[in-house]
């Protein structure tokens, strides 16, 4: 029981900002590949050398909407999003943080909330996709093959 309860509180989070702009802008895929892939049976899949774009093989629209459910205005924004259904294809919810002396009664309080899955949004995302401030949103741009990121501004409740 003492790994189950101290598990949330040794857990490092990835601390994201709240965004002071909004923002939109596109992050490129393509990938070049540094050694042959073959499958099991020795076909190959990939090339050393070969630049690859997975938007343009295997399209995937997916809908990633991240914030940071310790922050009210983030989560009821998170809810409005979802009910205005502006999402495409598989929706993925991510937040940056949890409260960690609550942890998996927080989590759970929110999966019931959002009747979905939550996760956490892992450090290499927000790397990769350059994500500075939160709440913001993943799509897939199929037209251009790229991801498009959009990051929103909340305003103040009272205006």
């Amino acid at each position: 029981f003492p790994v189950t309860i101290d598990f949330w509180k040794k857990r490092q989070f990835v601390t994201i900002p709240a965004a002071t702009k909004d923002a939109e802008f596109y992050i490129d895929p393509t990938v070049r590949v540094t050694k042959d892939i073959k499958n099991s049976q020795g076909v190959y899949l990939a090339r050393a050398g070969d630049v690859l774009n997975p938007l343009a093989t295997v399209p995937n629209m997916n809908t990633y909407i991240l914030f940071n459910a310790l922050d009210q205005r983030q989560l009821e924004w998170a809810d409005r999003y979802l009910k205005e259904g502006k999402h495409t294809g598989t929706v993925m919810l991510m937040t940056s943080e949890l409260n960690k002396e609550q942890g998996w009664d927080h989590l759970s309080a929110l999966r019931q909330h959002f009747s979905r899955e939550l996760y956490l949004i892992p450090k290499e995302m927000v790397e990769r996709f350059k994500i500075t401030g939160l709440p913001a949103v993943v799509t897939t741009d199929m037209q251009k093959r790229l991801l498009k990121i959009n990051q929103y501004a909340l305003k103040e409740s009272a205006e």
